[in-house]
């Protein structure tokens, strides 16, 4: 149908307000990134999985366009683009991968240009005066351990990113949902404990989290060898750091300044342990253990 511009009448109505596209503005690591061009139920669903870190802003309050994602459907109806700085980044298929797509650049982004923290691929959890930081590769089980660990009696502080403060050199809390895996998901004893957002079935977040940072007391480096018992054994100080290290996450932090952390984390710490994750509850048993000696 043509529209007269004698006829305003003749045009399609304006889309009702909640149909409209919205925006979400998230503070991660101190630093802000707008998503825009939501859908209702799409909005809804990122702001469950994003809400610890949404913050009341206008995105034309974040200037820079590296900050910005915008999400387009496609025309021809098959799933969504996903633009950057005018260009096409990314094509999501549909809603859940578009979500956990979302999610991580989220934060992939805003903790790439950190200034204030050494950041470094470790869960780490509190309870009392103890402060555990679990570094290890992706398929050892540390995000298990660490929810594992949180229901025993750990506060989380994070699940596989540690965001060490540098003035201080506490582990801060960074309340980013855990990504589970079925056998880890199945772990699970209470499900009351943990809230499940974005209707993802490989996300949960812990409902309690600790009350506040501090300096790691033990830092444990873990593997799987499911050829060899489970054990926890010393490792030197120079092992440790290297293990943070090669985990660390790039930011503003030159190589030199992330090793300086590194290495004063180890030196603070009471004790650098090795641990084989070979059976899950004799795991837990060890980790629980340090709990009592620091």
């Amino acid at each position: 149908m043509s529209v007269s511009p004698a006829n305003p009448a003749a045009a399609d109505p304006p889309l009702p307000q909640t149909l409209a596209p919205r925006s979400l503005v998230v503070r991660i690591g101190g630093e802000p990134f707008a998503i825009d061009g939501l859908s209702e139920e799409i909005h809804r669903r990122l702001a469950d999985l994003l809400r610890p870190f949404i913050v009341a802003a206008d995105p034309t309050d974040v200037t820079d366009p590296a900050r910005h994602l915008e999400v387009r459907a496609r025309e021809d109806g098959f799933g969504w683009l996903i633009w950057k700085e005018g260009r096409i980044t990314r094509l999501a298929s549909d809603a859940d991968d578009l979500l956990r797509f979302l999610e991580w650049h989220a934060a992939a982004h805003t903790l790439s240009v950190a200034p204030g923290y050494a950041i470094f691929h470790t869960g780490a959890l509190a309870r009392g005066d103890a402060v555990l930081l679990l570094a290890a590769e992706s398929g050892s089980g540390k995000t298990t351990l660490t929810l594992g660990l949180a229901q025993r009696g750990w506060q989380p502080l994070a699940d596989d990113i540690a965001l060490v403060e540098l003035a201080t050199l506490d582990v801060q809390v960074f309340p980013r949902c855990f990504h589970v895996d079925a056998f880890t998901r199945a772990t699970i004893a209470d499900p009351a404990q943990f809230e499940f957002p974005g209707g993802l079935a490989d996300y949960a977040r812990p409902r309690h989290w600790a009350a506040g940072g501090g300096r790691p007391t033990a830092i444990v480096l873990v593997t799987r060898d499911i050829a060899q018992p489970t054990t926890l054994a010393p490792v030197t100080q120079a092992e440790a750091a290297g293990a943070l290290l090669a985990g660390a996450i790039r930011n503003p932090l030159s190589l030199s300044e992330q090793a300086r952390v590194a290495v004063e984390l180890v030196a603070g710490a009471r004790g650098c342990w090795r641990l084989n994750n070979h059976d899950l509850t004799e795991a837990l048993h060890l980790l629980n253990g340090l709990a009592e000696v620091y």
